[in-house]
């Protein structure tokens, strides 16, 4: 009787059993239904936004196309406008230099900016760069006038190409003339903007000319011998003529790279080597210019290639003068006369840099062409004890005066 009686129980037992079985297996699909729903509809909003940034950048592409289409027509408009301006101001020029040589008996110059203008106006690139080098005494007027002088001429890259060529092919006769080079940098220079960074627009012809030039110039540098101040003229102006006419990929980079560390000592070195896009390779060149004990030329190449930050000028101008001064010490007590260089820009050096906390661009500048007149005009032992009075009477303390 109790078992019959157990029966029904467990039967509904097993059906609330199953049933909730059932429910549990409908809310597991309800929160896998859900997952899913929740995962495509994250989906959809994702392609929508996209779609969306797409849609935005096509529009903008769509308006820049057409703002570089308008420039490009404005442009294209004004292309026989400026040809005809150009071909009139060179059919003017060569008028002129026509003119001039039938009057030539007539009219003879009578300064040095007349005979500079008038070779450049005639194109005459050998009789222009001889007379330079022949009136080398009158450098600064030479300086002055050299550049009106140049833009008088028909084409000046040519010129100026043609003024290299022919000193390049002057043979022994300029290799003995030891710094006749100089003439050819001032040309070269004169074709840039007046802050030396920006070259000529030059034609691909001239381009290409230009490259012919300098190919056979840098053969003529390699043949030499390696540290000499003529070697080093020539590099300088070499890579003058690189910029100027964009021909740095017609080179190795590695081999402009060692040109620029070779003589990185020059003047002009540090804003051509900006110049010449070496890109990643001008922080290689900065550091190899600290390992070498180079800091005044690091400093200059950091200004002018935007590396401030990455190389602080304070710290390797103060590296500089610990060096310049351990290096004073030595000489002086070797008895050597060439200590009072190094003592000389060591306490200029203490004077301008230790005691100052930043040093700007046109700051640092002025430092190392500081230093580069220094070698050249080496003060008397005299005139550096005047100024070291100076500078102590000044308020500085200059340990070197010990």
């Amino acid at each position: 009787m109790a078992t019959e009686a157990l029966t029904p129980a467990n039967q509904i037992q097993k059906t609330f059993n199953d049933l909730e079985a059932e429910k549990t297996l409908i809310d597991s699909c309800t929160f896998q239904w859900k997952t899913i729903s929740d995962h495509f509809a994250s989906l959809s909003r994702t392609l929508a936004e996209r779609f969306r940034a797409l849609d935005s950048k096509i529009q903008s592409l769509n308006s820049q196309t057409k703002e570089t289409m308008a420039s490009l027509n404005l442009r294209e408009a004004a292309i026989p406008d400026r040809e005809s301006a150009a071909a009139a101001l060179i059919e003017s020029k060569k008028e002129s230099a026509i003119k001039e040589m039938e009057n030539a008996e007539s009219k003879t110059p009578s300064t040095k900016g007349e005979f500079l203008r008038l070779y450049c106006r005639r194109m005459d690139s050998s009789n222009l760069w001889k007379f330079m080098i022949a009136h080398r005494k009158d450098l600064s007027v030479l300086r002055r006038e050299i550049n009106e002088a140049i833009m008088e001429s028909v084409d000046a890259c040519r010129l100026v190409i043609d003024a290299v060529d022919d000193f390049l092919n002057q043979g022994e006769s300029v290799e003995s003339g030891g710094d006749r080079c100089w003439a050819i940098g001032m040309l070269l220079r004169a074709l840039f903007d007046s802050e030396g960074r920006k070259g000529p627009e030059v034609s691909e012809k001239i381009r290409e000319r230009a490259a012919e030039v300098a190919v056979e110039w840098r053969k003529k540098i390699g043949g030499k011998e390696e540290g000499g101040e003529m070697g080093a003229a020539e590099a300088q102006i070499f890579l003058q003529m690189v910029v100027a006419f964009g021909l740095s990929s017609r080179f190795e980079e590695e081999e402009l790279r060692k040109l620029v560390l070779e003589h990185a000592s020059r003047k002009e070195m540090a804003k051509l080597a900006a110049g010449l896009g070496l890109g990643e390779k001008m922080a290689d060149i900065i550091d190899e210019l600290i390992k070498t004990g180079k800091e005044l030329e690091a400093v200059s190449f950091t200004s002018e290639s935007g590396l401030i930050e990455k190389f602080s000028p304070t710290p390797l101008l103060k590296n500089y003068l610990h060096n310049s001064r351990k290096k004073a010490s030595d000489i002086a007590k070797n008895g050597k006369n060439s200590a009072a260089a190094l003592f000389w820009h060591g306490t200029l050096g203490e004077a301008n840099i230790i005691f100052s906390s930043r040093h700007p661009k046109g700051e640092i500048t002025t430092i190392v062409e500081g230093k580069e007149k220094s070698v050249a005009e080496t003060p008397s032992e005299s005139e550096l004890e005047h100024e070291l009075r100076s500078l102590v009477s000044n308020g500085h303390s200059i340990s070197m005066l010990k």
